[in-house]
């Protein structure tokens, strides 16, 4: 059985707690997710596929970051949510959700 593909049309990668995540657009269901940790990237090109644990493959389309003022509405909700569950405390949350809203809007 082949491991689930997405393709991510708009995208941001985060770093939480020394792992990286991805937090984008689905081209599949046209909404955002939010990924498990990435098992696999190379940063040192411009990333084309990204693995998560679990062996969920994410195709990163160009260009990277979120299309609309609503995508980081709906990405600061899930992110946050996912953050809290994860048990981060709130100044950790904080800083990781800077990540987002430091990324150039297009």
């Amino acid at each position: 059985m082949n491991p689930t593909e997405i393709d991510l049309s708009g995208w941001i990668l985060l770093a939480v707690r020394g792992e990286q995540y991805l937090i984008g657009h689905s081209e599949q269901t046209g909404r955002l997710l939010l990924s498990s940790a990435l098992v696999e990237l190379d940063p040192a090109v411009t990333p084309e596929w990204a693995v998560a644990d679990g062996g969920v493959r994410y195709r990163l389309l160009p260009p990277g970051g979120l299309r609309e003022t609503q995508d980081y509405r709906d990405a600061a909700a899930l992110l946050s949510g996912s953050l809290q569950s994860w048990g981060i405390a709130d100044e950790e949350r904080e800083r990781i959700m800077r990540q987002i809203f430091d990324t150039p809007q297009s």
